[in-house]
C-alpha cells in the first residue's frame, strides 16, 4: 500500500511538472483580466464577506495620513471605496482619483462614495501611474492592492508621480499570508494536474526589508511602518464557497476550476481541513515620503 501511494505521489508530481511546462511554453499565466473577472463576480458581497476583517487595519493606516492635503490624491486599487470614503471625509476640498481594475468594484465604490470631487478610473494600477505626469500628486494611497501588481515598479512610478515631500501610504500582504489556503491549493494542483489551466507568478513581498530596500532605490524614505498579523479563522472553518466571495482566490480561480468541477472543489476542501494553522493576514503598512 505504501509503495502504491509513493508511486502515485511521484506520478502526480511528474504529470504536474509536465503540465506546468506546457502552460509556460504557451504563455498561459493569470493576468489582470483574470483578477478583474474575479472581483467583478464578488464585488456585491465583498464588504460583508471580507472587508470587515481588514477594516481596522486599513483605518489604522489612514489615521497616519497628514491632517491636511491640498494637492492631488490617488487611491490605487480602491475596491468598493472604503479608503475613498475616508479620503473624501478627511480632505473634502481635495481632488481625488480612485482607480481599480474591476468595473464591479468601481460600481460599488460609486454607490458608496457620495462626493462629486472623486473621479473613478478603471484600469491596471501600474498602467494608471505610468500615464500620469511627474511630480503632480501630494498623496497616493493603496490598501491591500499593490501585491497584485509589481510592487517594485509601483514604488518607482509612485515616486516619479509624487511631488517633493509627497507621501505614498499603503498596506500590503506578505508572501506567507493565508498559508493554509495556498498549501491546500498546491496539493490540489498536484492531485489534479490535468485540470491546471494557468500559472501564477506571486509578486507579494517576502519581507519588509525587501520592500524598504525597493522603496529606497525608488527615492522614497520611510516615515512610519508597522508589520503585523490579523487572524481570520481556523482553516477548517473556511469553506470554499465562502473563500470564493472574499477575494482571497482572486485570479487563482482561473488556474483551477474550483467553482465548476466538484471533484476539484472537494479535493481542495479536504486538503484545507487538514491544515492546523489559522488563516491570518501577515501584512506591512507604511507611509513613505519622497
Amino acid at each position: 500500500m505504501r509503495s502504491d501511494l509513493m508511486h502515485r505521489k511521484y506520478s502526480d508530481c511528474l504529470r504536474l511538472n509536465l503540465r506546468v511546462a506546457k502552460l509556460a511554453l504557451t504563455n498561459r499565466w493569470i493576468d489582470g483580466g483574470d483578477v478583474e473577472r474575479s472581483y467583478d463576480r464578488l464585488s456585491g458581497n465583498y464588504e460583508q464577506s471580507w472587508l470587515e476583517h481588514l477594516r481596522p487595519i486599513t483605518h489604522r493606516l489612514m489615521e497616519r495620513l497628514p491632517d491636511t492635503v491640498s494637492g492631488t490624491v490617488f487611491d490605487l486599487g480602491c475596491g468598493t471605496g472604503e479608503t475613498t470614503r475616508w479620503l473624501c471625509a478627511r480632505y473634502p476640498q481635495t481632488s481625488i482619483t480612485a482607480q481599480d481594475i474591476s468595473q464591479g468594484m468601481l460600481d460599488a465604490a460609486r454607490n458608496a462614495v457620495k462626493s462629486g470631487s472623486v473621479v473613478f478610473v478603471r484600469g491596471d494600477m501600474l498602467d494608471f501611474l505610468r500615464q500620469q505626469p511627474g511630480a503632480q500628486a501630494e498623496l497616493i494611497v493603496s490598501a491591500w492592492a499593490i501585491g497584485y501588481s509589481k510592487p517594485a515598479e509601483i514604488l518607482r512610478e509612485a515616486s516619479r508621480v509624487l511631488q517633493a515631500g509627497g507621501r505614498f501610504a499603503f498596506v500590503v500582504n506578505l508572501m506567507d499570508t493565508l498559508r493554509p489556503i495556498y498549501i491546500a491549493f498546491r496539493k490540489t494542483m498536484q492531485h489534479h494536474p490535468g485540470k491546471l489551466c494557468a500559472l501564477s507568478f506571486p509578486r507579494f513581498p517576502r519581507t519588509w526589508n525587501q520592500l524598504e530596500q525597493q522603496a529606497r532605490a525608488a527615492g522614497l524614505t520611510t516615515e512610519w511602518s508597522h508589520e503585523g498579523r490579523i487572524s481570520i479563522c481556523d482553516a477548517s472553518d473556511a469553506s470554499l464557497d465562502w473563500l470564493l466571495t472574499t477575494g482571497i482566490l482572486a485570479g487563482f480561480d482561473a488556474m483551477l476550476p474550483l467553482q465548476d468541477d466538484p471533484a476539484v472543489a472537494d479535493c481542495f476542501e479536504s486538503y484545507l481541513i487538514e491544515q492546523t494553522a489559522p488563516l491570518e493576514h501577515h501584512y506591512i503598512m507604511a507611509v513613505l515620503q519622497k
